[in-house]
């Protein structure tokens, strides 16, 4: 089953919530997410078991003083309940919800269930395919959240004018209406779609544009956007979503929006990534549900290359301000320079860099005591960057127990390497000079010192070298030993085919 599978149809889970609505004194902005030390909370169930590869939590609802999740498993969903939204317990019911009989719209598989409650009544919308693998979504109601009746108008939103699917529904309950943001998928692109419902069941698509596209080419979520939660706040929505780039590097990102229709992502996206090498969600992270209880909570599926669980992780406050004011990263000389400024900072606050190559491998950990500060300004240059080479970085800060992502840049690219010689310092000099040059491709590489009438003074290389930055002196002595003259000479260096000449100047 691929990765891009799993974000749109079938087998396994996407993850939604019905959300609470906050208060509209208050005010949220963008956060540091820092996932629970003891993830998952919701593990795959034993072999055998209905839920053996996936439990990836669709929604989280707190009702009636207790937590209430619906997740998905292999293929259905399941129900488990908390005390504390931590601790689980599954329902010995599971699964609540199964696909459809031979023959009807959902017969092939049920995914991405979103809960919402009203009036005390429980409303799941769901995606499903047909034995064709066509995408709808379809409403059922129940009065306890575990027992469910379909809705005999399914689909409630059929194949659409944006493309031949509709997947990954997520339904609030705002000012008397349904809203659902969905996924609309032509073959090519997923993107986020928006309708409104009085009732559940009959739908008003808004058809004139789509809510949220890709990024640019080279952005990490430049390929499709899915599955997608929205809060209202401080007069305000608030959407975090699953994006992936062309080769399926999944990450979850944050946007804003003044009416829940016109959107803007955070300049600090992606704000949730895979863990480390080793960990529970390695290979993939997204599907987010956020919460307000206290503090803003995140609900999101993980994948390590066998199967589909449930993290959590929260936030220092659910009323901080943006750290991050803005940053840069790119290619300079010889590496890649990385800056950013902060509202504010602690004198004992630390960061940590990693860097993965691109097209995109894991992530690697660079050594931090090269980041300079001054102010509320960072910069931090990665030396050991290839010429030529790109490359993604992932900027953290670190507390005594955890890391919280500050930022992920784009794509970078090092400046590909030319046979030169870059500068020769000091210069004049006495009594020697460093001579700075650069080999494009390995190669034999002859580096000389030349007087004005172009005799030989000095050969300082004659020998091959592989590609790469290099550093030569020159003491003032000739091939004999004999110290010259006072005067101008010439540097020359010849490499790969192509020749470089500075000049240099000995004063005594």
């Amino acid at each position: 089953m691929t990765k891009r599978y799993f974000f749109r149809a079938g087998l396994y889970a996407c993850l939604f919530a019905m959300l609470s609505i906050v208060s509209a004194s208050t005010t949220l902005a963008q956060t540091l997410w820092n996932k629970l030390p003891a993830n998952p909370v919701l593990s795959a169930g034993p072999p055998g078991s209905w839920d053996q590869t996936t439990a990836a939590v669709n929604t989280v609802r707190s009702h009636e003083g207790v937590y209430k999740m619906w997740y998905e498993g292999n293929n259905g969903f399941g129900y488990a309940t908390s005390s504390d939204g931590i601790t689980w317990v599954k329902s010995p019911a599971n699964p609540v919800m199964q696909p459809g009989p031979p023959g009807s719209w959902d017969e092939h598989s049920i995914a991405h269930a979103s809960v919402v409650i009203v009036g005390g009544t429980y409303h799941l919308f769901y995606s499903a395919e047909d034995a064709s693998n066509d995408n709808r979504i379809g409403h059922a109601a129940s009065p306890d959240g575990i027992v469910w009746t379909k809705d005999p108008a399914n689909p409630v939103i059929d194949i659409g004018v944006f493309g031949s699917w509709a997947i990954h529904p997520f339904v609030m309950y705002y000012d008397n209406l349904f809203r659902m943001y969905y996924n609309g998928y032509d073959g090519l692109a997923q993107r986020i779609i928006y309708a409104t419902s009085p009732d559940g069941t009959v739908w008003t698509r808004y058809t004139s544009t789509f809510m949220l596209e890709q990024g640019l080419p080279g952005s990490w979520d430049d390929h499709e956007l899915g599955p997608m939660c929205v809060i209202a706040a401080g007069g305000m929505f608030h959407m975090w979503y699953t994006g992936w780039n062309t080769i399926g590097d999944f990450r979850i990102g944050y946007a804003t929006s003044p009416n829940g229709i016109i959107w803007t992502k955070d300049p600090a996206n992606p704000v949730l990534s895979p863990g480390a090498l080793g960990a529970w969600d390695d290979e993939l992270v997204g599907l987010p549900v956020v919460m307000n209880v206290d503090s803003l909570v995140m609900y999101y599926a993980g994948y390590d290359g066998s199967s589909f669980q449930t993290g959590y992780a929260g936030t220092v406050s659910s009323l901080v301000p943006t750290l991050l004011q803005s940053y840069t990263a790119a290619g300079r000389g010889s590496g890649v320079e990385i800056s950013w400024t902060l509202s504010e900072a602690g004198a004992d606050m630390r960061f940590s860099v990693l860097r993965s190559r691109s097209p995109f491998s894991r992530y690697i950990e660079l050594d931090a005591a090269a980041i300079g500060r001054s102010g509320m300004s960072f910069v931090f240059t990665d030396v050991t960057a290839e010429p030529g080479a790109s490359y993604r970085y992932v900027v953290q800060v670190n507390d005594e127990n955890s890391r919280h992502t500050l930022f992920e840049t784009d794509v970078v690219t090092v400046p590909a390497l030319s046979s030169a010689i870059e500068r020769v310092t000091p210069n004049p000099f006495n009594p020697q000079a460093t001579i700075e040059y650069t080999v494009a491709k390995t190669s034999r590489v002859t580096l000389g010192v030349y007087d004005a009438a172009g005799r030989t003074v000095r050969m300082l290389v004659d020998a091959p070298r592989e590609a790469g930055r290099y550093e030569e002196t020159w003491n003032g002595v000739d091939d004999r030993g004999a110290a010259v003259a006072s005067g101008v000479y010439f540097i020359r260096l010849e490499a790969a085919g192509r020749v470089s000449m500075l000049k240099a100047v000995l004063a005594k």
